[in-house]
């Protein structure tokens, strides 16, 4: 795909183009506003890693003062585990230019298609032009200012369903449920209260 102008703005004609691509009773304006979140994120490496770096601290606190199920432990300690490897990744980002921005647009692009998987399911991956082909090329016009081909497309979503990643984690979502009864608040000083 040849580089776009992320910031300029996307014209009527692309957000009609997104529009049609949504499935049937689709809250069109949520995700056209859940779209142009993801166009305009622009966190920078030394963001992410001071983000990742606090939930390494969180969870590491969670783990000594908390109360917490053998479930809920493993879960906490998986997210320490990838939150640190994360932290360690945008940290090896800051000092080249060309990946950061690379794993900018990796970012984007899959926040686009956990969008498609949180309403209307996996992206499947066929030779014919499926509906999640279609919305990630007219999401990558809106996003990008260019709507990527099919055959990338179709590899977007290969690489996406590969790694089943989702971008709720580097927005700082966690999908772990919890008790509403065991949760605590981390005062700024480290103390844990209920």
């Amino acid at each position: 795909m040849a580089k776009a102008d992320s910031n300029s703005t996307p014209s009527a004609r692309d957000w009609r183009a997104f529009a049609e691509t949504l499935p049937v009773g689709a809250d069109r304006e949520a995700w056209r506003a859940e779209l142009d979140r993801i166009r305009r994120d622009k966190l920078s490496s030394r963001e992410l890693v001071k983000i990742f770096k606090q939930r390494v601290k969180q969870d590491r606190l969670l783990l000594q003062s908390a109360p917490v199920t053998a479930e809920e432990q493993a879960q906490l300690e998986r997210d320490l585990q990838w939150s640190r490897k994360q932290a360690e990744h945008h940290n090896r980002l800051i000092s080249n230019p060309q990946k950061r921005r690379e794993s900018q647009r990796q970012r984007q692009l899959h926040a686009i298609l956990w969008l498609w998987q949180q309403h209307a399911g996996d992206p499947k991956i066929t030779d014919s032009d499926e509906p999640a082909k279609l919305y990630l090329q007219a999401a990558t016009r809106v996003v990008f200012g260019k709507a990527v081909s099919v055959s990338t497309a179709k590899d977007i979503i290969r690489r996406y369903r590969h790694r089943n990643f989702t971008a709720g984690t580097l927005r700082g979502e966690g999908a772990m449920s919890i008790d509403d009864s065991k949760i605590f608040v981390i005062a700024a000083d480290g103390t844990v209260r209920r």
